[in-house]
């Protein structure tokens, strides 16, 4: 029960954590395309984040969509091109441009990934790569807690400390059909957030995540890094 309750306290702070300021790079998860529909993904990373100067560049996997522990491209997700292919179309439409190519330039695609904590490793990856020392995560409402404790946990593993933000969906359509989790099962997202919930203290049990106290160690004292 004690998980439980520190799972509600992390999703309750990660659901309000938006910057109030510019973030070097907006990262957005790999979903499915009734994951997307249900939170407006693609508008909000255009509309309420990118054109609002709230972010510097975006940035996703690179996979073509291919499951875990598949190669079947499309199979887990949509794949990256279509990620692209969706946001230079908003852009254009924003900023009333014919844009082609953004990739190298506004879209930058991380390394081949997965699942969450491959995604979270790609991610840091390439933030020391480039430099880049904030980050906003974008996914569905119910990803947070598991999300931004992977993320802490690579930032650890790979020693590249940053500040991030849960930058989360203005609304949820808690009742829009979708594919779950690696396109395996049918399902809505009221139904997704015990589902993932179990997940997040799988993760934490295995290692693949930071625990709840590093969690709310590192949001506490997150303005301090970097100084």
């Amino acid at each position: 029960m004690e998980r439980f309750e520190e799972l509600v306290r992390a999703n309750q702070m990660l659901l309000t954590d938006w910057p109030k300021k510019e973030v070097d790079v907006l990262y957005v998860f790999e979903l499915s395309e009734g994951m997307v529909k249900s939170g407006k993904i693609f508008d909000v990373v255009i509309d309420d984040i990118y054109s609002k100067g709230l972010a510097r560049h975006i940035a996703f996997n690179s996979s073509k969509g291919e499951r875990y522990g598949g190669h079947v491209p499309g199979e887990g997700w949509p794949g990256s091109q279509w990620y692209i292919d969706n946001l230079t179309e908003r852009y254009n439409r924003a900023y009333d441009r014919l844009s082609k190519n953004l990739v190298g330039k506004i879209f930058f695609l991380t390394e081949f990934a997965c699942h969450t904590k491959q995604e979270t490793d790609s991610l840091i990856k390439l933030m020391k790569e480039k430099q880049w020392r904030s980050v906003g995560l974008l996914t569905v409402a119910y990803h947070y807690p598991r999300a931004f404790m992977c993320l802490i946990k690579s930032m650890n593993t790979l020693d590249y400390p940053v500040k991030a933000y849960a930058m989360s969906p203005k609304t949820t359509n808690w009742w829009q059909p979708m594919k779950g989790s690696q396109r395996i099962e049918d399902t809505i997202p009221f139904n997704e957030c015990i589902k993932d919930s179990r997940k997040t203290l799988e993760y934490i049990e295995k290692g693949f995540s930071c625990n709840f106290d590093e969690l709310f160690h590192y949001l506490f004292n997150r303005t301090k890094l970097l100084r």
